[in-house]
């Protein structure tokens, strides 16, 4: 069983982990793996609940600190191994992502950080339902920090295969897509899956840009970074102001200091905006801003189907966006097979 929180705020914290289910997530998640994966019989379900347990409850107490992996004015992610669990005996350690943020001793300044840690667990919690998502292993709550154990993304984010991009390039001015056209689709509608799911479950991500965006060794996306995170109403409304990220990546109504906005729909704007940046616009915030306000058009290179679907995602009247299902529906996404997107998952094994 997981141990008893030791404090009133750590039960706090802990109450959306309460809603991670590894069972219900499997079955969720039937549609997404070929049975001929690994994971998919009853034997490697059984293991899963194993590995998933054991890591709940001794992960972060049993991680060894490998090397730094990321560090922010939120706090700093760490690469770390975790010993085999007690059935696995001659296993590899695991490999897992630590995420640790400071908790100030002033308890304002503490009530801030912890409504973003629980945005965090809460929004990566949301998309339990979509491979798409970085799955939370574990967390703790002390009195100096809190801590996250995440499933490991092997490789890079989607800045830095933007900017290696970049840099591959030939000097001068663009001539056809920074990322292909087929690359630019995997991503849009592996992102738009994972946005479904989370938008089902009443949130949205509201700060999607590159850096947030984790790939698997084999570049399959996962969605990550969710300190943002909002939680709408019936409507699917949200009260602004709100923290949203990334000023250029965030959808125009989200700068307004009073009144309601539709959080879905910024999520759509923020997709719309990394998509054009994918296509041209790396490293060229001026550029994009220019293209907001539209003194910019899109590149003549940009297939017309992409390139309307851009324009969709990006309208300044949010009701005119579409959603995330029906984004997906749209033809520049029509030959794409999202479930042979997700990333396939081992018991113990990063996400590949």
């Amino acid at each position: 069983m997981q141990q008893e929180p030791n404090s009133v705020e750590e039960r706090k914290l802990l109450a959306p982990m309460d809603f991670y289910d590894e069972r219900s997530e499997a079955a969720s998640l039937g549609t997404y793996n070929d049975s001929s994966e690994e994971g998919s019989s009853a034997e490697d379900s059984s293991d899963s609940l194993l590995v998933n347990e054991y890591l709940l409850q001794h992960g972060l107490a049993r991680c060894v600190p490998v090397r730094l992996l990321g560090q922010g004015a939120m706090g700093r992610v760490e690469l770390v191994h975790i010993p085999p669990p007690p059935h696995q005996p001659d296993a590899p350690p695991i490999m897992a992502a630590r995420k640790t943020q400071p908790r100030s001793a002033d308890p304002h300044l503490r009530a801030k950080e912890d409504a973003v840690f629980g945005r965090e667990l809460e929004g990566l919690t949301a998309g339990r339902g979509s491979p798409f998502f970085v799955r939370p292993l574990a967390m703790a709550a002390h009195a100096d920090r809190q801590e996250l154990l995440l499933e490991l993304a092997e490789g890079e984010t989607l800045e830095e295969e933007l900017s290696e991009a970049l840099s591959a390039a030939p000097p001068g001015p663009l001539r056809q897509t920074l990322l292909s056209p087929e690359r630019i689709a995997n991503l849009a509608a592996s992102l738009l899956a994972g946005l479904v799911e989370m938008h089902g479950q009443g949130l949205s991500h509201m700060d999607i840009k590159p850096p947030n965006l984790l790939l698997t060794r084999e570049g399959r996306l996962l969605i990550g970074d969710t300190g943002c995170a909002a939680r709408a109403d019936a409507d699917g409304n949200v009260q602004a102001p709100l923290p949203t990220g990334t000023p250029v990546f965030a959808a125009p109504e989200t700068r307004a200091m009073h009144g309601v906005f539709h959080a879905g729909k910024a999520d759509i704007f923020s997709v719309g905006t990394l998509l054009a940046v994918c296509c041209a616009w790396h490293r060229t915030t001026g550029r994009v801003l220019a293209w907001q306000r539209g003194d910019l058009a899109l590149p003549d290179f940009i297939p017309a189907p992409l390139a309307d679907l851009i324009s969709q995602m990006t309208a300044k009247d949010p009701a005119r966006r579409p959603t995330a299902r029906e984004a997906l529906a749209h033809p520049f996404l029509a030959g794409v097979d999202v479930a042979a997107l997700a990333p396939l998952r081992c018991p113990g094994l990063p996400p590949r």
